[in-house]
């Protein structure tokens, strides 16, 4: 071979020259020579890299660094090209933070174990275990001072979990004044005695077993009576009736209002008088009035530190001559009244293996049927008392035997009949005779979502907040129990307590068992409530599902609009799957946090939406004093609510086609 192709041959494998990695260091120290002895450098590097107004002293330089920006649209573009690919997409982070011991350090401790000797490995069949859930979870407590709070809280699971307390992320250790006790019935509980103001903040209790660990949350505060009540206002007035409306008090104080004291007195008198002092909702219609007499009125709320002080005098109202001829209507959302308190049994868990039996006998024998709460498409539900002596005031849904949506009530039984749960309104009875099948259920107290918020004269972020965490909670248990809730109406989050708001989830009709989660279901539900992937017969993937429907709620809450309704059934399912909505709808107080909320659920990828456990932990959602504060301050009117609860009422009543049962159950007028 000649020294020439040696040469060449040299020349190609000889290693590749690599760049000058010294040349940056080099800029640099010649920058800083520059600008400790040119002031013309030091001008143009000002100019250039640092903020014209700050001084930068001579031979002093900061490295200029080049960051990509990139718009949040062409982010969004990127996820939608995704999409119409068919490509899932990266998940996005879930929560990366262990609570307490993570769950590895259990395993590996095991292994240690094993390793020397310590404990001989014994096989263990885990296919009976069970993750731990929380059947009762951490309520919210206010004390005053050197006071006793008592957190109470009930987790099952197999083997049995063990319990964790929290305070403000750090973990609590027993003392004499701290103490933590399990309970015969497994319950858990978390007693301060006395409670001291230093102990306020967010308390988390941890349930863990091996197959896993769940986490509840609550809020410990300092209370107090109500701050005052604004003066009650004259909303109508007869000759014998005045109707008065009132706001709740601002500042609560962390403790709901139980009850309210209204009292009256004739402008011309100075002593007051009681009309009534357990009084559950903001207004009322004072009755038995002299005619041509002006009076005036007061209010004041109670909560379980007391009673507040008088609110001002509400200005003088005069009654009209006893010839007007004139009534009081209650608007709609003020006739949704329950006098009857029920006082419901404790839940009896023992329904999930003993569920309710179907009733095969008249149903006459059964109920008696007063008066009419709602219509819907093809079934009635009613007031009715038992006929067993106990005369229990129940919510009875009734539905013809051989209607097109039998085999639907049958379905939502089978459903319902082993529910337990406190954010699940009881099935009571169930019966089926040769002309209707019926559902008595707990009537709570004769509301739901809608008209608890129409008979109010406005209402806050809080509210919203609070409805949907329930929400969660109800849907956590369904999907605990292998169910998915698939569609969720507004109406069919019933208000358990209106003072404390508490809520109930009802109507099952369109929840399925979810055994294979990679099967699609159809479904009669309405397309506007349910989420993309059941409109397109696609895979049902849980929690993702259902988690969509509990957004569509929030949005109807913050807006008084729903998000995907178009002029047809086919436009509102083309907007559900397009993801289409508008956001100029939404209040203008509406927080950026409940704007993220949204915005990160109505994805049409289910993985790309939160679970339900990282909707709990989203910022909106957040149970912290600054949260709090910022959703107490985001108030609403409630007009827009009441035109949308007016028409979703319209839309769902169609009293023509239910002539016949109501001719059969006695109540057609």
């Amino acid at each position: 071979m000649s020294i020439h192709r040696i040469k060449h041959s040299a020349q190609k494998i000889s290693p590749p020259k690599l760049r000058d990695t010294d040349f940056p260091a080099r800029i640099r120290r010649y920058l800083k020579f520059a600008a400790a002895n040119s002031p013309t450098m030091v001008s143009n590097l000002q100019q250039a890299y640092w903020s014209r107004t700050s001084y930068v002293p001579a031979g002093t330089f900061s490295q200029p660094s080049i960051k990509e920006r990139r718009k949040f649209t062409d982010i969004m573009d990127e996820e939608i090209n995704d999409e119409k690919r068919g490509k899932p997409g990266r998940k996005p982070k879930r929560l990366a933070h262990e609570i307490g011991t993570p769950l590895y350090l259990h395993g590996q401790l095991k292994t240690l174990k094993k390793e020397t000797g310590i404990s001989k490995p014994v096989p263990i069949d885990e296919s009976d275990f069970v993750m731990p859930f929380f059947r009762e979870k951490l309520q919210d407590i206010s004390f005053q001072d050197d006071g006793r709070a008592v957190f109470t809280c009930y987790a099952i699971g197999l083997p049995a979990p063990s319990y964790t307390w929290f305070r403000n992320d750090l973990i609590i250790i027993e003392t004499n004044r701290t103490k933590v006790k399990r309970l015969d019935d497994g319950r858990c509980q978390l007693i301060l005695d006395p409670a001291k103001e230093y102990d306020c903040g967010v308390y988390r209790c941890v349930a863990r077993n091996t197959l896993g660990s769940v986490v509840c949350r609550a809020r410990l505060s300092l209370g107090d009576v109500p701050s005052n009540v604004a003066a009650p206002f004259v909303q109508d007035y007869s000759s014998h009736d005045v109707l008065l409306q009132w706001s709740t008090p601002k500042h609560l104080i962390d403790a709901h209002v139980q009850a309210y004291r209204l009292e009256s007195k004739k402008f011309s008198a100075n002593e007051w008088s009681i009309v009534d002092d357990n009084i559950h909702q903001e207004f009322y219609l004072v009755t038995g009035l002299e005619p041509n007499e002006s009076y005036q009125f007061r209010l004041s709320a109670r909560n379980k530190f007391g009673y507040s002080d008088p609110s001002p005098p509400s200005e003088a109202i005069t009654t009209l001559s006893i010839d007007a001829n004139k009534t009081i209507r209650l608007p709609l959302a003020m006739q949704f009244v329950c006098n009857e308190t029920e006082i419901m049994p404790p839940i009896d868990y023992n329904q999930e293996v003993q569920p309710i039996q179907l009733i095969k006998s008249e149903f006459k024998e059964l109920y008696d049927f007063k008066s009419i709460i709602a219509t819907g498409k093809f079934s009635v539900i009613t007031k009715a008392y038992i006929k067993d002596g106990s005369r229990k005031t129940l919510a009875c849904k009734c539905v013809l035997v051989q209607s097109e949506i039998e085999s639907s009530i049958n379905h939502e039984y089978e459903i319902h009949k082993s529910l337990a749960h406190e954010r699940i309104a009881r099935l009571m009875y169930a019966n089926r005779d040769g002309n209707l099948f019926s559902l008595a259920i707990e009537l709570c107290s004769g509301l739901n979502v809608l008209t608890y918020i129409c008979r109010r004269q406005s209402y806050n972020e809080q509210h919203v907040a609070t409805i949907l965490c329930q929400v969660l909670d109800a849907i956590q248990y369904l999907h605990f129990r292998g169910i998915g809730l698939l569609e969720l109406q507004p109406d069919n989050v019933l208000i358990a307590d209106e003072q404390n708001l508490q809520i109930k989830l009802t109507d099952f009709a369109n929840a399925r068992y979810i055994s294979n989660q990679n099967a699609g279901h159809n479904t009669m539900a309405n397309p506007e409530y349910i989420a993309p992937e059941l409109i397109r017969n696609e895979n049902i993937t849980l929690p993702y599902t259902d988690v969509w429907t509990v957004a569509v709620l929030a949005y109807i809450l913050l807006s008084g609009h729903s998000p995907f309704k178009g002029n047809d059934g086919q436009e509102t399912a083309q907007n559900v799957v397009f993801v289409r909505y508008i956001f100029e709808r939404l209040y203008p107080r509406v927080t950026q946090e409940a704007i993220r909320f949204l915005l990160s659920v109505f994805k049409l990828t289910p993985h790309k939406r939160p679970t339900i456990e990282e909707c709990y932990e989203c910022k909106w959602l957040l149970r912290n004093e600054f949260m709090m504060k910022k959703r107490e301050a985001a108030i609403f009117d409630t007009n827009q609510m009441k035109i949308f609860t007016e028409k979703f009422i319209n839309d769902k009543s169609i009293t023509h086609k239910h002539s016949r049962l109501l001719d059969l159950i006695g109540l057609n007028e």
